[in-house]
C-alpha cells in the first residue's frame, strides 16, 4: 500500500510525502502506482517549473517527499493533487491511504 501524507501550515498545504508500493501489480505493470507517481511528480514539476517556487525534495525507492512555503498559487496545485488522489482511492481503496498532518513546519 502507498501512504500519502499531506502536511499543512495553518489551512494551506505545505508539502506531501509518498511512501511504499501499492502492490496492485508487478513493477512495470502497476497502473495504480503509475497514476499516483504521475500526479505527484507532475505537481512537483508545476511547483518548480511553472510557479518557480523553492521546493525541498527527497526521493528514494518507493519514496517521494517535497515541502515548501505555501501560498495561494501552491494551494491550487496541491488541492488538484489531493483531488486526483482521492479519485484514485475510490477505485483502489486497498492500495492507497491518504493522511493529513496539521501545522507541520
Amino acid at each position: 500500500m502507498t501512504t500519502v501524507t499531506f502536511f499543512y501550515q495553518d489551512s494551506l498545504i505545505s508539502g506531501v510525502e509518498l511512501k511504499g508500493h501499492t502492490g496492485y501489480a508487478k513493477a512495470g505493470k502497476d497502473i495504480v502506482c503509475a497514476a499516483i507517481s504521475t500526479l505527484a511528480q507532475s505537481t512537483l514539476l508545476g511547483l518548480i517549473e511553472v510557479l518557480k517556487h523553492k521546493v525541498e525534495s527527497k526521493t528514494g525507492d518507493g519514496y517521494l517527499k517535497y515541502t515548501f512555503e505555501p501560498n495561494e498559487q501552491t494551494e491550487i496545485l496541491m488541492k488538484t493533487l489531493l483531488i486526483g488522489l482521492k479519485d484514485i482511492k475510490i477505485g483502489y481503496p486497498k492500495h492507497l491511504k491518504l493522511e493529513e498532518t496539521k501545522n507541520v513546519y
